[in-house]
């Protein structure tokens, strides 16, 4: 078992170097594709205390090497939106934000170990699923906007809604090159607007069926083991999100190497700040201050589309798709799978609980009552199935014996 571990790490990173030969651009760019994400949380919690930077960089860039070699996909880390969401409503101090995080995987390692987090996950059905991912989506593309709407329409020059229209235009010029380096070009861009202002993670499955898709367990043991580690030291808690890794994916990366390459940035940056003391924090919280909000709007908006077409099931059949449903048994001859077309109500109902499953993450910004949305209108259209047949056998049984 251990050899046969060993042979796939092996395998998985000899693609990483090979895509990163083949094509450094296009892995650099979807390594810089959730930056819309990550820099506005991590910039608003050191603010304000309830984190450390030096730690966070540090740890999550880290974090970021090993699960680029681990797994061998573009799968982020990224910011524990609920608890940083909650720390900057109630402002936490440093220790509260940290227990959050470290509670929050403490109670993840346990299903991750026990195995109830993979029967749970078998046992949801895709609807509620597609429907997290469209509300990631649609909560993603409101924090796009929600970037892009305080700009002003010409000033400061090189940061305002023309500039930033003028990046959408590009972004969506270049939706049929999905590998075109759009992310870093904008980043380099984005770097020479600082020099102006002060001189210095199922998802994965469908979006790269050809690489072997991390299970449930494994996502959950990593997120534990990143948190219960990084956590003890005042590191932000993080995660591996849908949005993150449809962020990556849509701006180009397509293997672990890109990940690897902005967490080796990271701890350089991580270093620097310890190295330099006060005065390192200063400057890199002036630095990323300084990024560009017009930015940051356009690539948090792209992701939320990426991620929202792969919610919505168009881009892949039987992949857990609301229009179709994969069938068990394959054909004797090519053992190719079947798939069984969902009718017209059916598919009615699959789309309202997505959608009710979506509006609920999308309304209360909590992941969770979403699902239990989602759960409650699919037992309600599962009851009144059970209704129906019962009403139906009712009916054609003798009135007389």
């Amino acid at each position: 078992m251990r050899h046969a571990f060993l042979s796939e790490l092996a395998r998985r990173n000899r693609h990483n170097l090979y895509t990163l030969r083949t094509s450094p651009a296009a892995e650099i760019s979807g390594a810089l594709g959730d930056l819309g994400t990550l820099l506005p949380l991590m910039i608003a919690l050191a603010l304000q205390g309830s984190i450390d930077l030096s730690s966070t960089l540090v740890f999550s860039g880290l974090f970021n090497i090993i699960t680029g070699v681990i797994f061998g996909i573009p799968l982020p880390v990224q910011p524990m939106k609920a608890i940083a969401a909650s720390a900057l409503t109630t402002p936490f101090p440093l220790p509260v934000t940290t227990a959050a995080g470290a509670l929050v995987s403490l109670a993840v390692l346990l299903l991750s170990t026990t195995g109830a987090l993979g029967l749970l996950t078998r046992h949801i059905p895709v609807p509620i699923i597609k429907g997290i991912q469209l509300g990631a989506a649609l909560r993603l593309i409101t924090s796009g906007a929600g970037l892009i709407l305080p700009l002003a329409w010409l000033h400061p020059a090189l940061d305002n809604r023309v500039t930033t229209l003028l990046a959408f235009v590009v972004l969506f010029a270049t939706q049929r090159a999905p590998r075109f380096p759009y992310a870093l070009l904008l980043f380099t861009f984005s770097l020479l607007l600082l020099n102006s202002v002060i001189a210095v993670s199922a998802l994965s499955t469908e979006l790269l069926p050809a690489l072997p898709a991390p299970g449930v367990t494994a996502l959950g043991l990593s997120v534990a083991a990143m948190n219960l580690v990084g956590c003890w030291f005042g590191a932000m808690p993080v995660c591996h999100g849908a949005g993150g890794l449809a962020a990556q994916y849509r701006f180009g990366a397509r293997s672990g190497a890109g990940v690897v390459l902005l967490g080796v940035g990271k701890v350089v940056l991580g270093g620097l700040v310890v190295g330099f003391g006060g005065g390192g924090t200063t400057t890199v919280m002036g630095v990323l201050e300084g990024f560009p909000k017009g930015v940051l709007g356009v690539m948090v908006v792209a992701a939320g589309l990426e991620l929202g077409k792969v919610g919505a099931g168009l881009n892949t059949r039987g992949a857990g798709d609301l229009w179709e449903e994969s069938v068990a048994t394959t054909t004797a001859a090519g053992g190719e799978r079947r798939w069984r077309e969902v009718g017209v109500v059916e598919q009615q109902e699959r789309w309202m609980v997505m959608m009710v499953t979506a509006a609920g993450i999308l309304a209360f910004r909590n992941d969770a009552v979403g699902f239990l949305a989602g759960c409650c209108c699919h037992a309600a259209y599962r009851a009144a199935d059970w209704f129906e047949r019962r009403q139906t056998r009712g009916e054609r049984s003798p009135l007389l014996r």
